[in-house]
């Protein structure tokens, strides 16, 4: 491949072409175009004539760059680089008020609501991110919103890492000639923990950072135990909650959901369990929670089967008697499904609560309100004692 060289004759302006000539023989030729803004009709009259000229001389590739126009060409006009300059340093604001007029020239910063403003500030930030996730701190920016976020189980130690972070990044501040300031920097401690442990929070520029329970970032409330409901509250206040939010959450939800409902399906062994408490269901676990202790003990003792049933506690009892204490049949193990389903002495109470003489089998209370099982569970007091033969 030889070198390339310039055809002057047809380069100049906003128009530089060059030829290359391969091994083989073959001809390429390169044209460089800029296309003018100002111009209602680019490329123009002059780009067919090219056109036409070069036609027979060689194999064709033209590029359209607005960079075209450049110093490297040859062309000592305004290019994108110098726009972009003039941009930061030569702008120019003007503002009235009334009979007041003010004229102010702008010597850094971008325009706000400028189309180019966040790629230039996208350009100067991304040196700090990048140095700021070596050290193992995430960085979450959009625009100059910047998060940093650091993650671990002892609370002084991130504290000590956060405090780091703040240094690296107060210095890059002072070296670019901007700021960050403290009575605007939130500190929050996400955790479910009920009460803090003693930490030392971190400072920055001097300013020890004051702890909070929650932090804004982008119109969404952040509160310290990630349960999303100040964010609702405040979302409700003013009269509607944000559709990409809601959506978010709610495919949060349905993913864990399923994830964890797939989890209990493959839980080796609970057999009683999953008949009784087959799907995953906030209705019935919320019911379960409002019990008190002894009476959350009772049923879930009974969901579980670890209860004082003698199919259970004839393994170590030296009788080793395990037929049903309520129907005396000596026939039938003394089971929670013999119990809650076939014992012929609980048929009265299992109409009155389930509405069945006879359950099929345990699936038949998978949607049975926890409180109705612990009504039935009440009939059998001897459960909650550790020796006591009831009167059938």
């Amino acid at each position: 491949m030889r070198s390339p060289m310039v055809i002057s004759n047809n380069s100049g302006g906003d128009v530089t072409v060059a030829r290359l000539e391969s091994k083989s023989g073959r001809v390429h030729i390169f044209i460089s175009l800029y296309l003018p803004y100002e111009r209602p009709d680019p490329p123009g009259h002059e780009v067919e004539e090219l056109l036409e000229d070069l036609a027979d001389k060689g194999h064709l590739i033209i590029g359209c760059d607005a960079n075209a126009h450049h110093f490297q060409w040859g062309s000592n006009d305004t290019n994108v680089r110098g726009w972009i300059d003039t941009m930061l340093s030569s702008r120019i604001i003007n503002s009235s008020i009334g009979e007041i007029y003010i004229r102010k020239s702008v010597m850094r910063g971008t325009p706000q609501g400028g189309v180019l403003s966040p790629l230039l500030w996208l350009l100067v930030i991304n040196n700090i991110i990048m140095d700021l996730e070596v050290t193992g701190t995430k960085v979450v920016a959009y625009a100059d919103d910047v998060v940093l976020l650091i993650a671990g189980k002892f609370v002084q130690t991130i504290s000590d890492l956060m405090q780091g972070a703040l240094v690296t990044l107060s210095r890059w501040a002072r070296r670019n000639g901007l700021g960050v300031n403290p009575s605007k920097t939130e500190l929050v401690l996400f955790t479910k923990r009920r009460k803090y442990p003693t930490f030392t929070p971190p400072k920055l520029d001097g300013v020890r950072l004051n702890l909070s329970l929650e932090a804004k970032y982008l119109g969404t409330i952040l509160d310290h135990r990630l349960s999303w409901k100040r964010n609702t509250e405040e979302r409700a206040k003013r009269g509607s909650v944000k559709p990409p939010l809601c959506h978010f959450l709610q495919v949060i939800h349905k993913h864990y959901s399923e994830k964890n409902q797939q989890k209990w399906l493959d839980e080796i062994g609970c057999t009683i369990p999953k008949r009784i408490w087959p799907t995953l269901s906030e209705k019935r676990t919320r019911s379960l929670m409002s019990l008190s202790k002894p009476d959350l003990k009772l049923v879930v003792g009974i969901i579980t089967g670890h209860c004082k049933v003698r199919a259970m506690t004839s393994k170590w009892d030296s009788d080793g008697i395990d037929y049903c204490r309520i129907c005396q049949d000596e026939e039938e193990i003394e089971t929670i499904e013999h119990l809650l389903c076939h014992c012929p002495a609980l048929i009265n109470v299992r109409h009155r609560l389930v509405g069945e003489l006879v359950s099929h089998d345990l699936s038949s209370f998978s949607n049975t309100d926890p409180v109705v099982i612990l009504q039935l569970a009440r009939r059998l007091k001897w459960l909650k004692t550790t020796r006591q033969t009831p009167q059938p």
